[in-house]
């Protein structure tokens, strides 16, 4: 059954409510759609620790990056403009770990999320490259490869992801 109760709230009450300490967040755009007020806010609650998953984000990454609220980054494009240079800095000073997924990579997770899959197979392709053979604060469990139950062929792999709030 449907829960009918009116759920509207203003993001100041949805990031003190909903938002704690150690979180996982989507901040979902591509480029143009940036989170801008929510990253804000983020800030102003003091909001510390994140793991933030985008696609190609900026100033809402920079924003958070500045105010000392996330940890870790999973995304697959970090776009630096000049004059800013938030994340990276604390990338290179070891404040922000960053894990790199491809566009493909990064929905895939999602998707298994949502299906309820503990992973998702992907295109094998991705081996040969530094996205495989990179791993940071995912390690071991950033791709795996099983073997199919129906070819016996190998099969790569990524872990599901569900985040706390999106």
């Amino acid at each position: 059954m449907v829960d009918s109760k009116n759920k509207v709230m203003s993001l100041k009450e949805a990031i003190r409510n909903n938002v704690n300490d150690g979180d996982e967040l989507v901040l979902g755009n591509y480029t143009l759609s940036m989170c801008v007020a929510l990253a804000s806010e983020v800030i102003r609650q003091k909001k510390k620790h994140l793991t933030v998953y985008t696609q190609s984000s900026h100033i809402d990454l920079e924003y958070l990056a500045a105010g000392n609220c996330i940890d870790k980054i999973v995304t697959n494009f970090i776009s630096v403009i000049r004059g800013t240079g938030n994340v990276i800095r604390k990338m290179k000073n070891g404040e922000i770990e960053v894990e790199e997924y491809s566009n493909f990579h990064y929905n895939a997770r999602l998707q298994a999320g949502m299906y309820g899959f503990s992973f998702m197979p992907v295109l094998e392709s991705a081996i040969e490259t530094d996205l495989f053979k990179k791993r940071t604060f995912m390690g071991e469990n950033k791709f795996k490869i099983i073997k199919c139950p129906y070819t016996g062929k190998d099969i790569l792999t990524c872990l599901q992801q569900i985040p706390t709030y999106a």
